[in-house]
């Protein structure tokens, strides 16, 4: 199967009727997604955000910061959030960013209940594993890697 560009579709280049078909019908499901794509993000957004009134760069600034913040965690995922904006992959898993307690943890405690409980699910996963660091070093209680 060739996937086209819209230039392709638009341009009329198209020699066959199924490749035609093929294409429109991949068009429709583009648009569809991008549909659905920007309906759960209003939905996010109209949920809690932070608006800022008369200082244009802080406004922007917070909904950027805030932005990376809901890019990064889902209500069903199960790590911790990146410290440095979209996570390519599992490349943070296992890992304990004081970020996301100190920084990141607030607002979604107050604009995203879900998403915070999955921040606090993260943590409490990762108890059992903490407390037998602990136990193997000589320590009482838990211990984990606070990466600064």
């Amino acid at each position: 199967m060739k996937i086209l560009t819209d230039d392709h579709l638009r341009g009329g280049r198209l020699k066959n009727s199924s490749s035609l078909s093929v294409n429109i019908f991949l068009y429709r499901v583009k648009e569809e997604l991008l549909a659905e794509h920007k309906a759960a993000w209003k939905a996010l957004w109209d949920t809690g955000r932070i608006d800022i009134e008369g200082d244009l760069e802080m406004a922007q600034a917070v909904h950027g910061s805030m932005y990376y913040i809901l890019s990064s965690t889902r209500h069903d995922w199960p790590y911790g959030l990146s410290p440095g904006g979209l996570p390519g992959g599992e490349e943070y898993m296992g890992h304990t960013f004081w970020d996301q307690d100190i920084w990141m943890y607030p607002p979604l405690v107050l604009l995203h209940p879900d998403l915070a409980r999955s921040s606090l699910r993260y943590r409490k996963d990762r108890l059992p594993a903490a407390r037998r660091i602990a136990k193997e070093y000589g320590f009482k209680g838990k211990k984990v890697e606070i990466i600064k």
